[in-house]
Order: structure tokens, then C-alpha cells, then sequence
């Protein structure tokens, strides 16, 4: 058997060398889009299947442009000079921290709001679109939960009061055990964590509340709507945008810690 050569032009030996570094440019690649989606204040399923539920730790909204400038910025550098590639991992691992801080603020400042009115036995608090500033902070009571805004500025705290809304409890609806409605409301539920809450004046719809277009809102950006007459037809998902002036400007009054009065 004839052994086999690289040609003299080096091409192929030179194509095998740089594969292993392909390969761990792309695994790390993999890596850091898991690892940077886990620190959003959606997350991912890190661990599936081990862990259905996916995994959040709310450092930062899934969209923030300031945290995409810097790790662009990174990139341009690296791409113009090898030995700057640091300045996006470093900017990046800082601006993470940050948002770690402030996440923390933000939640000192939620719970020494609810010590005069009551005790929490849950708080979950998330950033709002872009910013570190402005944090969406759910306290849960029973089957009650209060909705407060948490401008955890550095300068200029201020919590906004906000709606109050009922965890929903499937068993109220008595829907038969093995009925797709029951289901897909069980698997919903496991997706946000249990935060259901039912739709004003929308019968059969339940939404996810953890997010919403205002931090202080009750009204879910998306749900699922069922047919507690036909419970195995199919179960419908619907999302709800309000994108009125009267809602931008009053995020951006509470972004900027001003009064709402």
C-alpha cells in the first residue's frame, strides 16, 4: 500500500493541524452561548433531561444592548489584534457582575419594602428589557402574589407598588385527570416555574407571570387558553403586547426614577 503524502504545497498537513482548533473554537463557542443564556432572565434547559425546568439566574434581560456592545467591541479588537482578546471576556465577566450586584440590591431592597406589610415566602426578581437599573420583583404569599418594580439605582432607589394576582391552582377547574387540558397546563406551569395566573375577562386562558410589558403589571406577555368544555381539543398559545405611549413612558419614568403621580 502506498503511503499517503501531503502534497508539497502543504495544504493538507496544514488543513489537519488547524482542525483540532476549529473544533475548540466551536465547542467554546457552544459553551459560552449555554453559559450566557443561563445568566438571562429567561435561561435555558442547561440540564435537560436531568432537570426539565430551565435554568435562570437573572443577571440580565435577553436583550441588553450595552452587554452586546461590549462583547462586539471584544471581538472587533481580537479580530484586528490576537493579543486583546481578553477585553471581551473581561468586559463581559464585569458586566455579568454587575448585573449579579444588583440583582442582590434589588432583592435587599424588595424584601426590606414587604417587612412592614408581610412575609414573603418566595421572591423572585427579574431585570427588565436592556437595563440593569429597573428589576421586576414578584413576592409570593400563599397563593398570593404582590408585583413590585425595584429601581436599584446606586443614587436613586425607588420600589413601585403594582398589581397583586392569584397563583392558578389547575384542581379548581376540575378537569379530567387525563384530559390534554390538564396536561398541557401541568406542563406550562413546570415552564414558568408555577407562576399561573388566570386572564381577566378571558375565560380558559391562564398566562406566565413572570414577565409582562410593565414590572408592575399582572397581565402575562403569553399564556395558554383551553377549552374546559371540550378538554382535549387543542390548547391554544396566545401573547399579549401593549406597546401604547402610555406604556413607554411610564417605563421610562420608572427606568429614570421618577414619580408616577
Amino acid at each position: 500500500m502506498r503511503p499517503w503524502r501531503c502534497s508539497s504545497s502543504g495544504h493538507c498537513c496544514a488543513a489537519i493541524s488547524t482542525a483540532p482548533h476549529f473544533f475548540f473554537a466551536a465547542l467554546a463557542g457552544y459553551i459560552s452561548a449555554c453559559l450566557l443564556d443561563v445568566c438571562t432572565s429567561y435561561g435555558t434547559h442547561l440540564l435537560w433531561p436531568v432537570l426539565p425546568h430551565p435554568v435562570s439566574l437573572n443577571l440580565i434581560a435577553v436583550v441588553d444592548p450595552l452587554f452586546t456592545l461590549l462583547v462586539a467591541m471584544g471581538l472587533l479588537l481580537a479580530l484586528r489584534s490576537q493579543s486583546r482578546w481578553r477585553f471581551g471576556l473581561v468586559a463581559a465577566v464585569l458586566y455579568l457582575g454587575l448585573g449579579a450586584l444588583q440583582l442582590h440590591r434589588a432583592e435587599n431592597i424588595a424584601r426590606q419594602w414587604a417587612e412592614s406589610r408581610f412575609v414573603p415566602e418566595k421572591i423572585l426578581v427579574k431585570p427588565t428589557l436592556g437595563n440593569l437599573l429597573l428589576w421586576r420583583v414578584l413576592l409570593t404569599e400563599g397563593d398570593r402574589v404582590q408585583v413590585i418594580a425595584v429601581r436599584a439605582g446606586f443614587f436613586n432607589q425607588q420600589v413601585y407598588v403594582g398589581d397583586t394576582a392569584e397563583i392558578f391552582d389547575p384542581a379548581t377547574w376540575n378537569l379530567p385527570k387525563n384530559s390534554r387540558a390538564l396536561r398541557d397546563i401541568r406542563r406550562f406551569a413546570g415552564l414558568s416555574e408555577g407562576y399561573l395566573t388566570t386572564i381577566k375577562d378571558r375565560e380558559g386562558q391562564i398566562g406566565d407571570l413572570r414577565y409582562a410589558m410593565l414590572p408592575t403589571s399582572a397581565a402575562p406577555l403569553w399564556g395558554i387558553g383551553v377549552d374546559t368544555e371540550n378538554p382535549d381539543s387543542e390548547t391554544r398559545f396566545f401573547t399579549w403586547r401593549d406597546n401604547s405611549t402610555t406604556v413607554r413612558n411610564t417605563f421610562l419614568r420608572m427606568l429614570a426614577g421618577k414619580s408616577l403621580d
